[in-house]
């Protein structure tokens, strides 16, 4: 928040827009938490209403059912893609940023929905069985034994679907490559194999249970192994990022431990806990552990109310799944507490019941089991005036239905509200390419009039309020006009910043109109507060570095340049074309650059672009060779890149042995062993360089480079044979 009051232009009372937001809330960003509690909301209103009218054991049998169709539907789609489209292509056609299965963005998603098909379709499996078994006399047990396998499931044709579906759904969760979901398939068949192997006469059930497994592994081991065990070899979970984002986690719960940062603000307050990162542009919407997450937005006191109710459900589906009888819904139990096991051990590693079609299905199914838990202790304890078992009055369930019908219309005008302001949203994005600026403004204005507390829409507005400013000739700056337009944008940023205190989009654009206030903080002070918030992204400290330097503060330009500079070298171009304007080479490696080999060869490329013989060049080359050198852990793209420096200060032999290295530490990369084949045959070491030409062409069949430096060094080899055969003839 400021330090003091903005004033606006062309404002006579210089007041300042302020909402109600504005640090008066629990939640660093009200808007957010809104629309998720809207959502849990409506997911609770789901609970209680199924809680009360599902108490049928039938109802888990057609949820079974409803799951293993559409599971299996799920399964064979995403494996026909899987061979047959790019990973990250949905439907064969629609490019995203993930890696798809199915009709699911993130692959992870599947293998946690697919999973409570899995459950679901093993429960109907061995029911199956069980009714098969109940019409048998005691004379034909021991028979039923031995023949069980044929005459439980060969000549049951649904039982034989179940068998291919259950299949299906196994060789679909190994190859989405979730590893998360295929930890949670082990314990829900961990699950069904204890059940059915502590049974003495469970021959055909044994058989049953094991015949989809082995079919699906089969299947898997026909088509896809390679991908499952490759998936399955690569490094710890921390190399994707997790692991960073978790211990963010902690320090944010210890920040805010008993209420958390509110519900849905999850992204807005990781990155003030983010240090460094290999992906500065990677945005984590989700802390991809819905427990930690829980924690971060709701603080320990929803972390425990989502824990007992969790562990409350699973309990009851445990119950109703030990019974010592093996009746004909005993394996839906089991598969019921399964399921509902397999969601949340998976939700240890990702975030699936973020997905609403995860998030129906599990919470249906939570109803459903909450209320045949409660129809079987009646059914046993037969104590109808027990508290527990006492059917709801009917004021109990008038009140219900009064909070549904009250939930219901809450989430009916904000849904209607939300999706107003999307289609203006939408309508203004296409205003973009039809080049209608006044009217994209129109539209985003609409947007905001419809959910003004989107401070995400509001900087949409800045944009496009902008945009329209320099695309048409404008008043004077001094008229009345231009001082009004400006004082529309200073507002709407104002009111963003109000709303969401913690986005750093919204301070940076506060620092690049700092300017036109009356009254405001400094520039500077508005970019400090950015750069906080998203201390780990070099582009925030470059577009830091540039405020500086267009005002002429060039200490502070370098000190911001640096920090972009230390986190990635994305920015190297432009900061050293602004340096160089004021600043020697020299200076440049010695006070700008972070001690990093491939910052500083690539610096040197910018830097000596135009005088390319320049001797300070190769002062660069051995400054980065330096850096590489003094590294504890060395990659082999530091390999490749030593070879390269020392080919340009010449030290073939050292430069040779570097791309070798490089080479056989990631032997697929075409691009190095071609650049070792060209040293060879730079060289003179012909042999080793065909050796290495035919070892890309092989990787690369048609790789053209390579087909004309092979026939380059073939003549060469043949030339020198015709040499040599000379020599010997004299």
């Amino acid at each position: 928040m400021p330090t003091q009051r903005e004033s606006l232009p062309g404002d006579p009372a210089n007041s300042r827009v302020e909402t109600n937001d504005a640090g008066t809330t629990l939640s660093v960003y009200p808007h957010a938490t809104r629309i998720e509690t809207l959502k849990w909301l409506s997911l609770f209103a789901l609970l209680i209403l199924g809680r009360m009218t599902l108490r049928d054991p039938a109802s888990l049998r057609r949820i079974a059912w409803c799951a293993m169709i559409n599971g299996t539907l799920l399964a064979v789609l995403g494996m026909n893609q899987f061979f047959s489209a790019p990973r990250d292509t949905i439907y064969w056609i629609f490019p995203t940023y993930g890696q798809v299965f199915g009709p699911f963005v993130n692959r992870n998603h599947f293998a946690f929905h697919a999973n409570l098909s899995l459950a679901m379709g093993l429960g109907l499996l061995l029911s199956r069985l069980v009714r098969h078994d109940s019409s048998l006399d005691a004379r034909d047990v021991k028979r039923q034994q031995h023949r069980g396998f044929f005459d439980g499931l060969l000549a049951d044709p649904t039982a034989m679907w179940l068998v291919a579906g259950v299949a299906a759904l196994i060789a679909g969760i190994l190859l989405s490559l979730s590893r998360g979901g295929m930890v949670s398939m082990l314990f829900i068949l961990s699950m069904f194999g204890a059940s059915v192997l502590s049974r003495r006469d469970s021959y055909a059930r044994t058989v049953a249970f094991v015949t989809p497994i082995f079919i699906g592994i089969v299947l898997v081991a026909w088509l896809g192994l390679d991908s499952v065990s490759a998936r399955l070899e690569e490094g710890h979970i921390a190399s994707d990022g997790r692991w960073n984002v978790w211990r963010s986690c902690v320090a944010l719960a210890k920040d805010f431990p008993l209420l958390g940062t509110g519900y849905g603000t999850f992204p807005y307050v990781e990155p003030l806990q983010r240090q460094q990162s290999n992906t500065p542009d990677a945005y984590w919407d989700f802390a991809h552990n819905d427990y930690l997450q829980t924690l971060v937005e709701g603080g320990a006191i929803q972390l425990t109310l989502v824990l007992f109710v969790s562990v409350a459900v699973f309990r009851y589906a445990w119950k109703l799944a030990s019974g010592t009888e093996m009746s004909r819904d005993r394996p839906l139990h089991i598969a019921a507490a399964a399921a509902f096991g397999s969601a949340m051990l998976h939700s240890f590693v990702d975030f699936g019941m973020h997905v609403p079609a995860n998030a129906l299905f599990v919470t249906y199914l939570a109803a459903i089991v909450l209320g045949v838990h409660e129809k079987s202790v009646s059914q046993q304890t037969r104590q109808p005036n027990e508290f527990e078992t006492k059917p709801p009055s009917l004021i109990a369930k008038g009140a219900v239905a009064a909070g549904a019908i009250g939930i219901a219309w809450v989430l009916s005008i904000q849904s209607y509200n939300f999706e107003r302001a999307e289609r203006f949203r939408l309508a203004s994005l296409r205003a973009i390419h039809d080049g209608a600026s006044q009217l994209r403004c129109e539209l985003l204005e609409s947007a905001v009039a419809n959910s003004p507390r989107d401070a995400n829409l509001r900087l949409e507005l800045v944009a496009a309020l902008g945009d329209s400013r320099t695309r048409k000739p404008g008043p004077q700056p001094a008229s009345q006009e231009h001082l009004t337009a400006t004082a529309t944008i200073l507002r709407q940023l104002i009111s963003a910043r109000d709303i969401c205190p913690v986005s750093a989009e919204v301070q940076l654009e506060l620092a690049r109109h700092a300017n036109l206030f009356v009254q405001a903080d400094s520039q500077a002070t508005y970019l400090e507060r950015a750069v906080m918030l998203k201390s780990f992204d070099p582009t925030y400290w470059y577009v830091a570095g540039l405020a500086y330097f267009e005002a002429d503060d060039l200490a502070e330009a370098e000190r911001a340049w640096r920090e972009s500079l230390q986190r990635s070298s994305m920015h190297v171009k432009p900061i050293l074309q602004k340096v160089m304007q004021r600043r020697s080479p020299d200076t440049i490696l010695t006070e700008l650059l972070p001690v990093r080999g491939d910052l500083i060869y690539e610096a040197a490329n910018v830097v000596f672009a135009s005088t390319p013989d320049s001797p300070v060049r190769l002062t660069y080359y051995r400054a980065a060779l330096d850096a590489i050198r003094s590294q504890t852990s060395r990659t082999p793209q530091d390999d490749f890149l030593q070879g390269e420096l020392l080919s340009l200060l010449d030290q073939p032999d050292e430069a040779l042995a570097s791309f070798f290295q490089a080479v056989q530490g990631k032997p697929q990369e075409v691009t190095w062993r071609m650049r070792l084949a060209q040293e060879l045959s730079r060289y003179n070491r012909l042999a080793e360089a065909k050796r290495e030409l035919q070892e890309v062409l092989l990787q690369r069949p048609n790789y053209p480079p390579a087909k004309l430096l092979l026939e380059e060094v073939a003549r060469r080899l043949a030339e020198a044979r015709v040499d040599h055969a000379r020599e010997a003839n004299l």
